[in-house]
């Protein structure tokens, strides 16, 4: 299933999105182990990147930056990028899905 982050990506922002997986993880205890981000290459062409990721507890958090950001404005301002996001788990569970982030229109 997809999931849609409320809060748009302003390009002069260095700004952290998350995903909490506490709802899938509660009911068998386990925790996650750890979280990978993927850009598509449209927007890492544009100029966007990660700048850090980590986890905490059931949060996967990723940090977005845009190395060129009248680029990434002037390529994806207004569109919604399709971020891949995996995680595996501590139990040995690996889930997947597709965030979708809004670029803010300029």
């Amino acid at each position: 299933m997809a999931q849609r982050w409320a809060a748009p990506f302003d390009p002069q922002e260095r700004k952290d999105f998350s995903r909490d997986w506490g709802n899938e993880m509660a009911p068998s205890g386990d925790t996650l182990a750890s979280a990978a981000w993927t850009l598509p290459a449209d927007a890492q062409a544009a100029g966007l990147t990660i700048a850090a990721q980590n986890i905490a507890g059931a949060v996967a958090v990723v940090w977005f930056d845009a190395s060129n950001p009248a680029a990434l404005d002037a390529a994806l301002s207004g569109q919604d990028i399709e971020i891949s996001h995996s995680i595996t788990t501590t139990g040995g569970r690996t889930l997947h899905e597709t965030i979708f982030l809004k670029i803010r229109d300029k």
